[in-house]
């Protein structure tokens, strides 16, 4: 294990620790064929009463940030690909294609219904072109999701330095 895959560990690490701290949770209404849905993202030590946590929204930021990991892992392994790259590059490139991503697949507001008045909140990862495309995108999401991906490339393009060059 190099030094670019021991700090791509480190960091994956820690995003999945925050992940685990702040779960997403749902909360159930009152009455009759209530559906669950979506309320905040609350520490794990602090959930207040009546409140679920969303298991698939969970498992979708587990996964995404595996995802990511392992294909930066094995980028990293034996030097960056076409030989004297800098990897800062390919963090770049890492963070263009997960926007890319989450601006095709951008999270939904539920659809108001005529029979009940909704409020809207979250309803689901829909591809953008799809037969979704009359609602509402959900932007507190949207922007949490954005904010954490340019996090990410920040902290891992500066921490992926040559340490041979940083003392010019």
């Amino acid at each position: 294990m190099n030094r670019n895959q021991t700090i791509v560990l480190i960091v994956s690490i820690v995003n999945l620790a925050a992940i685990l701290m702040f779960p997403p949770f749902d909360s159930i209404a009152l009455g009759r064929a209530a559906h669950s849905t979506f309320d905040a993202f609350y520490p794990l030590f602090a959930v207040p009463p009546g409140k679920l946590v969303n298991s698939g929204l969970l498992y979708l930021e587990v996964m995404f940030v595996l995802v990511s990991s392992a294909l930066a892992w094995i980028l990293l392994g034996d030097g960056f690909p076409g030989g004297r790259s800098d990897p800062r590059n390919g963090v770049l490139i890492g963070a263009a294609i997960a926007l890319a991503l989450l601006l095709l697949f951008p999270p939904f507001e539920n659809f108001p219904s005529a029979l009940r008045v909704t409020v809207t909140s979250f309803d689901g990862f829909y591809f953008y072109f799809g037969d979704k495309y009359q609602r509402y995108v959900y932007q507190p999401i949207l922007f949490l999701e954005v904010f954490v991906v340019l996090l990410d490339a920040a902290v891992l393009w500066l921490l992926l330095r040559d340490p041979r060059r940083a003392g010019r």
